[in-house]
């Protein structure tokens, strides 16, 4: 992987693009826990951003033999390190970062994981912010009331067991275990790949609305049935660099609407500036402080 952190929780900087030298030495001060004497020598390591798992710094400082030649990077431990904590399989399984071999993308995590609580706080925290991320990758917006729908979905499901959840995709996860919606009088971002797509059918206008940023889903010549589901989460590797992506798929009564569309995930979503929303802010206080205080007492 090309990306660490220096600390566990939803809320920890994100150090990315690439590792090395000067980017480690800045975030660790190259101090003890993240260098430490081992039996090869010394080592190097943080937290990797999406299971908070410990792992080590390949290649960082001098030429490894497991590097070859690579440019630096980092890789889970598997086991705890000393002055950073222990190793959470049941969060190292679902990471994106993890070896394709081991890792799981369907099943449940134990309830009452630390990782599902951090999901549950970062979701909590930052659910104004899920929601603008879920609409610059789709192009949908989600209006106050099919938010609050999708999250009391999301609590309900307990989603933040699934495997496939981390810090990472949030704001896709959020309606991929949902069912098919229906886009009819829904605000769609102007320009988007979707609005274009939509903009080719007949059954359906794209009308002007109060903001300039969006245009409305409505039915030409009666009852239109219109559904858009999330689906294919999957994964792709290119060097060190893990990318997610899943599949939009949009059914004009029943039948594919068109090829589905590709749904990127941006890792850094929580770190993209965007006016903050207190009434979505409310709204995720009121539905998730429930599950936060259960989680909290199991913690204890």
């Amino acid at each position: 992987m090309d990306v660490f952190k220096t600390r566990r929780g939803y809320d920890a900087r994100v150090w990315h693009r690439h590792i090395d030298e000067q980017s480690f030495t800045q975030a660790t001060g190259r101090d003890r826990p993240y260098r430490q004497m081992t039996m090869g020598g010394v080592s190097y390591y943080a937290f990797c951003p999406a299971c908070d798992n410990p792992i080590q710094m390949i290649g960082l400082f001098r030429p490894q033999e497991e590097s070859k030649g690579r440019r630096p990077y980092a890789r889970h431990t598997g086991k705890p390190v000393e002055g950073l904590g222990g190793f959470d399989e049941d969060a190292y399984v679902g990471c994106p970062y993890a070896n394709p071999r081991h890792r799981r993308t369907r099943g449940r995590r134990r309830e009452h994981s630390r990782l599902g609580s951090e999901l549950i706080r970062m979701m909590a925290s930052g659910f104004d912010l899920v929601v603008a991320a879920w609409e610059r990758s789709t192009g949908i917006h989600l209006s106050e009331s099919s938010a609050e729908h999708a999250l009391t979905r999301w609590r309900n499901d307990e989603a933040w067991r699934d495997y496939g959840s981390s810090y990472l995709n949030l704001p896709q996860m959020l309606l991929y275990s949902a069912p098919a919606q229906n886009l009819v009088k829904h605000y769609i971002v102007k320009g988007s790949e979707l609005c274009e797509r939509l903009a080719a059918l007949d059954r359906i206008r794209l009308e002007p609305t109060r903001s300039d940023r969006y245009v409305q889903v409505m039915p030409v010549g009666g009852y239109v049935r219109l559904l858009y589901v999330l689906t294919a989460h999957t994964y792709e590797q290119e060097g060190d660099t893990v990318g997610e992506h899943y599949r939009l798929r949009v059914a004009l009564d029943q039948k594919p609407a068109f090829e589905p569309l590709r749904v990127d995930v941006d890792p850094f979503w929580h770190d993209r500036p965007a006016r903050r929303d207190d009434r979505l802010l409310d709204l995720a206080s009121r539905i998730l402080l429930p599950v936060m205080e259960d989680n909290g007492k199991q913690d204890r």
